[in-house]
């Protein structure tokens, strides 16, 4: 039985069949044997708890047991023959050697009958018969059983199905219903897609979840919907006839018939998140669903795992209560309870506190302990039931998506292979990181293999900047001095029918991002429109298919020498970061990636008229392919308003010279303050221009990349916008990283 264990029960693995013939075996392997031998404790497996144990050659070579079971098979099993003599031949003797006697032999040594009749749990010392009334409730338990099984493995591959089909045939329904629909698509958008759940004022959710962790309403109907698929296929399938040998009651068959079903669906939900928790899940470039959303889907499928394995193990604790000092001296009961421990200290360590202040730790121990409680869920299954009913497969399944995946980060690491990264200081903030030699757009995973005391495998994700660098040797000063040279705009206005709202406002620097909240506009900007306090740096040489965010060039002649690399915007976080601003200059660096947008901005560059992008801080970098692909056209109307907290980041970030290349840029800037999310896009969704589509209730594109409070902002005032609207959609572009 053990080769033939591949699949799951009712899908390549046949429970108790047939049934006549294993409530033979049932009732006789109850009975003590002339070869039995005392009990010894069995601290792996458990032992048979009958008071002896009778090994599996003592059952071989056994005259009356095998005279018993061949007769009882003759007398009551009608299933074709077969059937019987496979059982014979294999299911008997499963881990141990094949019967010494021939079935047929056996059942013609029984003379036609025999006269002693077993009583169940009495000893065999010689062959006897087993009563039908004995043997009919064993053989209508093992079905009942083993069709409760089948659909239990039913419905743990319709969970994982779900999982894993839903998210494609979501996304091809959408393209097809929207492209025939169009007002389909913009009740969606408005309705389902983009809202948050909940708004912002739940100050205690959103502690407890993280503001950027928030599900839409099409998250949340997602996840609901699973959930109540999980409740359901709970309850499902269940099928118990009296009399019966396995429960003594309606409500213990209930209770345990729940706890193997929720063992079984705990297993088909792991795979499930193991899945959508891979940087390489190919669900991210079939449907093209960020890589956020597969990690806040991961998050919640997870509490759906951890609930059925309490679910499990409350019950069959509750069930073994007289027994539990006996059953914590069995191997499969410890690593299941190792298991359920780990599960929950997963759950306490991914609680938000503990994600924003300790990242590292979290990451660090998060990975170890899924490591170590998918081992003991293997080692639960191979315990108790040695590869028999295809449990653990679930489990290898899991093993075999985080290796897969694993082999091929190593394997973008190793194509990328060792370089030196560059650290230069903006600011006191702020710090770029440049990387010769790869290339890409999206973002890049990196490690530092120097920079940590003993955690090189340790990495943080960044958003691509550029993919262009200077060759130089940067020292950590190269910008030091930026913030002494003033303010970089006074005001900017080059949009004809703008309302004359200042473009960068001056103001206290924000201790934290929290919320972005309105500000009152500058009380000169209008004296200052139109007008630069200082002029614009040199521009650097740039490609029309580069990335680069247009650096400042220096004072020199001779202009700086190019090569093609990486380059990260990196604001001070605690940690790594902190580690590179603090004293760190040239150091090895490992890449993995780059990593692509879940959306093409460049292709979106050329297909919208009207695009609005929003950015607040380093949120800026995920922007500047698009905004470099439009600032050499007059091509409709792009609009940037870019907040951030110094002018040393402005500055090297280059957008104030994006203006300056062509018309196709209005460019908005406050430094120490922050934007009024609602008349940005109210000013956006009505503006008017003959040379725009967008606009007048065309299609506009709004991108926004910031903290979470810019983002949730962003996204509720594009829902009220486009519940305004008549003509057109107001689409997002949320660029956010979550974890």
């Amino acid at each position: 039985m053990a080769t033939a264990a591949r699949g799951l029960i009712g899908f390549g693995i046949s429970m108790y069949e047939p049934a006549c013939a294993f409530a033979c075996q049932t009732i006789l392997q109850t009975s003590k044997l002339n070869c039995s031998t005392p009990p010894v404790a069995d601290r792996w497996h458990g032992g048979s708890g009958l008071g002896f144990d009778t090994p599996d050659e003592c059952f071989a070579s056994d005259d009356a047991f095998q005279l018993s079971l061949a007769w009882c098979l003759h007398q009551h099993c009608d299933s074709p023959r077969w059937m019987i003599e496979r059982f014979w031949a294999t299911d008997v003797s499963a881990t141990g050697p094949a019967l010494e006697i021939d079935l047929t032999e056996a059942i013609q040594r029984c003379g036609g009958d025999l006269k002693k009749t077993l009583r169940p749990g009495s000893p065999l010392d010689q062959p006897s018969s087993i009563a039908k009334d004995d043997w009919k409730p064993t053989a209508t338990s093992l079905e009942d059983f083993a069709y409760v099984e089948a659909q239990g493995s039913k419905y743990a591959l319709l969970l994982f199905t779900t999982a894993v089909f839903v998210p494609p045939l979501l996304t091809a329904f959408s393209w097809i219903t929207f492209a025939l629909f169009p007002w389909l698509e913009r009740w969606c958008l408005t309705h389902i897609v983009y809202p948050p759940l909940f708004h912002r004022r739940r100050k205690l959710l959103l502690r407890l979840i993280g503001e950027q962790d928030v599900p839409t309403r099409g998250h949340a109907i997602f996840v609901i919907l699973f959930s109540l698929q999980n409740l359901l296929f709970c309850f499902l399938g269940h099928r118990v006839r009296w009399p019966n040998v396995n429960y003594h009651s309606e409500l213990h068959a209930f209770i345990e018939i729940l706890a193997d079903r929720t063992g079984h669906l705990c297993f088909a939900n792991l795979a499930a998140l193991i899945l959508y928790g891979t940087r390489c899940s190919p669900l991210i470039f079939i449907t093209g669903w960020s890589r956020a959303t597969y990690i806040l889907l991961h998050r919640w499928i997870a509490y759906l795992c951890i609930g059925h394995a309490l679910v499990h193990t409350i019950i069959y604790f509750i069930v073994h209560i007289h027994l539990l000092a006996h059953k914590f001296t069995q191997a499969y009961w410890n690593f299941g309870f190792i298991a359920i421990v780990l599960f929950l200290a997963i759950a306490l360590f991914s609680l938000v506190p503990v994600r924003r202040s300790r990242y590292e730790l979290f990451l660090d121990l998060h990975i170890l302990m899924a490591f170590l409680a998918l081992l003991a869920c293997y080692y639960h299954i191979d315990f108790n039931f040695s590869h028999r009913w295809g449990y653990e497969n679930w489990i290898i399944v899991c093993a075999i998506m985080w290796t897969v995946d694993r082999l091929v980060r190593g394997l973008m690491v190793l194509r990328n292979g060792k370089h030196i990264a560059r650290c230069s200081h903006l600011d006191e903030e702020y710090l770029e990181i440049s990387v010769e030699g790869v290339t890409g757009t999206g973002m890049a995973y990196l490690y530092f293999p120097t920079a940590t005391t003993w955690r090189v495998w340790e990495n943080h994700p960044f958003s691509i900047a550029a993919s262009i660098v200077e060759k130089e040797e940067i020292s950590g000063e190269r910008n030091k001095g930026f913030d002494q040279e003033g303010p970089l705009f006074g005001l900017v206005d080059t949009d004809s029918d703008s309302d004359g709202d200042s473009e960068m406002q001056q103001g206290p620097s924000s201790q934290g991002t929290a919320r972005y909240t309105p500000l009152s506009d500058s009380p000169d900007r209008k004296s200052n429109k139109g007008q630069l306090s200082i002029p614009l740096a040199a521009l650097t040489p740039a490609t029309s298919t580069s990335a680069m965010p247009l650096l400042p060039a220096s004072d020199k002649e001779e202009p700086p020498a190019w090569s093609s690399g990486l380059s990260f915007l990196v604001r001070r976080q605690k940690g790594t970061t902190a580690r590179l601003f603090n004293d760190m200059v040239t150091l090895p660096v490992l890449v993995e990636g780059p990593y692509s947008s879940h959306v093409n901005l460049l292709h979106l560059a050329a297909t919208y008229s009207h695009i609005v992008c929003i950015a607040g801080g380093v949120g800026i970098t995920a922007m500047l392919p698009l905004l470099r692909a439009r600032s050499t056209t007059s091509f409709g109307r792009t609009a940037l308003y870019f907040g951030s907290r110094t002018q040393a980041f402005v500055k090297f970030s280059g957008v104030e010279a994006l203006q300056k290349e062509g018309s196709g840029l209005d460019v908005r800037i406050r430094v120490g303050a922050r934007w009024q999310v609602e008349d940005i896009i109210t000013r956006e969704a009505g503006a008017t221009d003959s040379h725009t589509r967008g606009v007048g209730g065309g299609d506009v594109l709004v991108v926004v990349c910031g903290p979470a409070g810019l983002n949730h902002d962003v996204r509720m005032e594009v829902v009220e916008a486009n519940k305004k609207r008549k003509n057109g959609v107001i689409r997002l572009v949320d660029e956010h990283f979550s974890w």
